[in-house]
């Protein structure tokens, strides 16, 4: 374990950060009408793994350099792409977008439904190339101060319900459902939150499969608001 993770660090040591032309910041400050954060999780393990190999092709340190930076740019190609077919879909809801490395957010001008957000959910899992994102949307009226706790909570509640999913619903199915949580508070760590799924047109999911959901989620909600001294409703 201790070779595995000096590994990691020496390759992580020559692994570029993906290229990104323009600096921007990814803020919720302007959302007053409410707002929509994604996080595309895996692209740091990709981006360690594609400098992993470069590194086990190099020969000397004129080629290696060579190659971690075009294994670099084979990684940035592929999540701007990824990144366009996201933006374009969510454009057709939100007035504004922004995206800075792997956050991105969206800014509302009026406020969202919940149907509406149902439906760009299922559109994002069913026309977007398939990659793991954790998404929150945050409420109009929520304070600039508390928005992008907030929608941070959102996230946290995401990645803690993938673990308490883990194991109860087939993974090829969970694996390929977006998940979204609609954070309907308007100040931090209080409010209902309520599960959003984005299901793919092939992926059907059984009466007990969403039971499990369910339980997963309340479970979720449950272990963040212990852990964080929140009190999240998790609405069903």
């Amino acid at each position: 374990m201790e070779k595995l993770q000096t590994y990691k660090i020496l390759v992580d040591t020559f692994s570029p950060s993906l290229m990104n032309a323009e600096r921007k910041v990814a803020s919720l400050e302007s959302a007053d009408h409410g707002g929509m954060v994604a996080d595309f999780a895996g692209l740091g393990a990709l981006n360690l793994f594609t400098t992993a190999e470069a590194l086990t092709k190099s020969s000397d340190i004129d080629s290696m350099l060579i190659n971690v930076r075009l294994a670099e740019q084979s990684v940035t190609i592929q999540f701007k792409r990824l990144l366009n077919e996201f933006d374009q879909i969510v454009r057709k809801y939100y007035a504004s977008t922004v995206s800075t490395g792997d956050d991105f957010v969206a800014i509302l001008q009026s406020p969202l439904g919940f149907a509406q957000k149902k439906i760009l959910l299922n559109e994002l899992a069913n026309k977007t190339t398939e990659s793991r994102k954790r998404i929150a949307f945050i409420s109009a009226g929520v304070t600039k101060e508390d928005r992008n706790m907030i929608a941070t909570h959102g996230e946290s509640l995401e990645k803690e319900f993938r673990l308490q999913i883990e194991g109860k619903v087939d993974p090829k199915k969970i694996g390929q459902i977006l998940v979204g949580l609609d954070m309907r508070g308007l100040a931090v760590g209080t409010g209902g939150v309520k599960i959003i799924l984005g299901i793919p047109q092939d992926v059907s999911l059984s009466i007990s499969d969403i039971g499990e959901v369910n339980n997963a989620f309340q479970n979720s909600v449950r272990k963040f608001n212990q852990e964080n001294k929140t009190s999240y409703k998790p609405e069903i």
